[in-house]
């Protein structure tokens, strides 16, 4: 459904008292990278926008669109406008319009500082800044101090359109885009309300679209680190239709699938999305006949997961195989939105693997799980950035981390309940011995500059291999005991 409809221009009415402005079109989102200003309406029917006017203010300037600017353009229920302050509208695209078309912003559109107001001039009102029957939806952001006070600041606060004056949304360094995600009262915003979403792989609102194709799904480069995914997504559960979209991610060797937050995600009503992971290149079952079997991940998703990391319900739905985090390899995943229109903004976090596990415990500790023994940081000699990470371990027990150039398996040693998976020579790797948190979980920071004498070695050097196990006291039928985790192995560059 095309966003943005062109009618035949409305011959000016005369002036009539003021009535409240309607506020189901609001001011959604702005892409400094792109260059654009986001209108979205979230109610029910069409709004045309003929004598609505844009204010815009940055630093130095405060600009108001045209008095005719949006004349002639109808922003359908559930749908955007975008308004480009760098007049690099696509010409062919009607859901998308130049700054100069409709009377020009107040420039750069960036995130250093900026305001911007709507105005519902709706049968021939002049425009009143001061007057708030006339405002229709307002945002200020600023990385630090912000624009000049304007008129409509104060409007838009006594309004109870915005919280405070001196209340900004405040950019990061590296973002992109300011983004409304939180649209419970249409009529009362702040900077709490906004998600700041940073470098992005792929953005369906920059006229791009996802393949609707499972044979044929889209490829996306997943770039190691954070990356984002903005999905505009439209569909229909009335009337039984429903927009799919497939696409196809490679995790890089090296690396591992450690989250995927739900940055955004907006629905009137508030319905949810079923999204759904298989192996390989294509998705192998159409969208009436998968099963939880057919699937190595699956999750449904809602707004109610908004900042959340999403990545661990995915075992929600699946054939058994599902691993968290998603180890190197090909994926692809379906998109289904079978409700109304939504937006959703994912991104996805990458991290390097440092080492590989071996040995698995032998015997569960008294959590019932594996005592787990992972690393964060790098490999690197030189980083010197290496922590050993422990969990699913009893909460509150002491550890002690040991060291070895060999493997090994000594079942029972000492008493435990686990294996050593060390040989000799070996050392403890620390002096001090670690308490887990509540959770099970421990970190050892690793020197690499002064590993134990006992190994043989003070210091590792590129390309040198170390074995890491985690022993810890553990409670067995209500004595004390003791277990170990996995081994780890990690060659270092």
């Amino acid at each position: 459904m095309r966003a943005l409809t062109v009618t035949t221009l409305l011959l000016a009415l005369p002036a009539v008292a003021s009535a409240q402005a309607e506020r189901s079109v609001q001011l959604r989102s702005a892409d400094f990278e792109a260059g654009w200003i986001e209108l979205f309406n979230f109610g029910t029917t069409d709004v045309a926008l003929d004598g609505w006017r844009l204010g815009s203010a940055d630093a130095d300037e405060t600009l108001f669109t045209a008095t005719a600017g949006l004349n002639g353009l109808t922003i359908e229920a559930g749908t955007s406008l975008f308004i480009h302050a760098n007049d690099d509208a696509p010409a062919a695209d009607p859901d998308r319009v130049d700054a100069s078309v409709v009377g020009g912003l107040a420039s750069p559109l960036a995130a250093d500082g900026y305001r911007l107001a709507l105005f519902d001039l709706t049968g021939g009102l002049t425009l009143d800044p001061a007057d708030g029957t006339q405002l229709a939806d307002y945002i200020q952001w600023a990385t630090g101090g912000g624009p000049p006070t304007t008129t409509f600041t104060g409007t838009a606060v006594s309004e109870g359109l915005w919280t405070a004056d001196g209340d900004f949304v405040v950019p990061a360094s590296n973002t992109r885009r300011v983004d409304l995600t939180v649209v419970q009262d249409i009529e009362a915003h702040g900077p709490a309300d906004y998600s700041l979403i940073g470098p992005t792989f792929y953005d369906e609102h920059l006229g791009l679209d996802l393949s609707g194709d499972r044979f044929n799904p889209t490829v996306l480069n997943l770039p190691i680190g954070d990356a984002t995914l903005v999905l505009a997504q439209q569909g229909d559960f009335e009337v039984g239709g429903r927009d799919l979209d497939y696409v196809t991610i490679t995790v890089p060797d090296g690396q591992q699938l450690t989250n995927i937050f739900l940055d955004a995600y907006i629905a009137d009503p508030f319905n949810q999305a079923f999204y759904g992971i298989q192996e390989g290149t294509t998705f192998t079952t159409d969208e009436d006949n998968t099963t939880p079997g057919d699937l190595f991940g699956g999750a449904i998703i809602g707004p109610f997961q908004i900042g959340q990391d999403i990545l661990p319900i995915f075992a929600n739905f699946q054939d058994g195989s599902f691993v968290n985090p998603v180890p190197a390899g090909t994926y692809t995943i379906w998109l289904n939105q079978t409700g109304p229109v939504s937006e959703g903004i994912f991104r996805f976090v990458t991290e390097s693997v440092v080492g590989s596990a071996y040995c698995t415990p032998s015997v569960e500790n008294s959590t019932g799980g594996p005592s787990e023994l992972g690393a964060s940081g790098s490999n690197s000699v030189a980083a010197n950035d290496l922590v050993l990470e422990c969990s699913s371990f009893p909460p509150s027990v002491m550890c002690l981390a040991v060291v070895s150039p060999n493997q090994g398996f000594y079942p029972n040693i000492g008493g435990s309940q686990g294996a050593l998976c060390l040989d000799l020579p070996l050392d403890r790797l620390a002096t001090q011995i670690l308490m887990t948190d509540a959770g099970g979980a421990v970190q050892f920071p690793i020197d690499l500059t002064a590993i134990p004498q006992g190994i043989g070695t003070t210091a590792v050097l590129p390309g040198e291999t170390l074995n890491f196990q985690v022993w810890h006291r553990d409670l067995v039928g209500g004595m004390q005991s003791s277990n170990l985790s996995n081994g780890l192995e990690i060659t270092f560059n």
